[in-house]
């Protein structure tokens, strides 16, 4: 329960016993288009409903990384960004940052609150890992070979 008020959710123990938190985001493929997400979606309010008003992981999240990932039409790989946290939250709200990307409303019933920043506006600026896992089968075991040759 702790680590969900913390936004973490997995820790990983290093080999130094270093615990390593992260907090992990997975999104469908739109079902409203034909090109995958460009962009995250980072909750600043989990709840706007009046009365009801709480912050989102943005704020209060206190994980090492940020594990994003976007899946693939066909859902069965995953498009992994591994994106290093605490840099992300500094650069996010240092000087007012996150006000130059758009706001987004969800039509859940807390109606979440989130900026809605392109992949390309962390180039620079955070560290982010990139990497797709693909589900095992012949075919993507196939295509991994071709890759690596």
């Amino acid at each position: 329960e702790w680590l969900q008020r913390e936004a973490i959710d997995t820790i990983i123990q290093g080999k130094d016993s270093t615990a390593i938190a992260v907090e992990e985001k997975i999104v469908r493929f739109p079902k409203d288009r034909e090109e995958p997400y460009t962009s995250y979606t980072l909750e600043t309010k989990s709840c706007t409903v009046p009365g009801h008003e709480s912050d989102g992981w943005m704020v209060y999240c206190k994980a090492d990384f940020l594990l994003y990932c976007f899946a693939n039409k066909q859902q069965d790989a995953l498009d992994c960004h591994l994106i290093d946290f605490p840099a992300l939250h500094a650069w996010f709200w240092r000087d007012q940052n996150h006000e130059q990307f758009p706001l987004w409303v969800s039509r859940q019933f807390n109606r979440s609150e989130c900026r809605v920043v392109p992949f390309e506006a962390l180039q620079g600026n955070v560290r982010v890992w990139r990497r797709v896992a693909c589900v095992k089968s012949s075919h993507s075991q196939d295509n991994q070979k071709k890759r690596d040759v």
